[in-house]
């Protein structure tokens, strides 16, 4: 016997948005690429260094919660990218930091042999 097809429900709807929201962040991510590209070329690895890692850690983050069946809004992709991306920034501050407080130490040290 056949099973009547329904209309779709308000999850499908809202699936297909969070889908369309997440290809068009993806497509944003690459004109910026590409813009970085011909306009300044050299700042596309510090764009990198940034984007890949909160664009591996949205993808493993919206996996894992959808392999759980749990519902992933695109709300919810976006924050996540965001604050990954800051992660990555302040990490990378606190890198320049250190090497910053590292060479002024070894320059004091260096500076008591003389």
């Amino acid at each position: 016997m056949a099973e009547a097809v329904g209309a779709p429900g308000p999850r499908d709807g809202l699936e297909r948005l969070s889908a369309a929201a997440t290809l068009l962040v993806a497509i944003l991510v690459v004109l910026i690429a590409i813009g970085l590209a011909v306009d300044q070329p050299g700042m596309l690895i510090p764009y990198g260094i940034v984007i890949v890692p909160a664009l591996a850690a949205t993808v493993i983050r919206a996996t894992v919660r959808r392999g759980r069946g749990a519902q992933v809004g695109w709300g919810e992709k976006l924050l996540t990218f965001i604050v990954s991306a800051g992660i990555v920034i302040f990490t990378l501050c606190l890198l320049a930091a250190a090497a910053l407080a590292a060479l002024v130490a070894y320059c004091f040290v260096e500076l008591g042999r003389m």
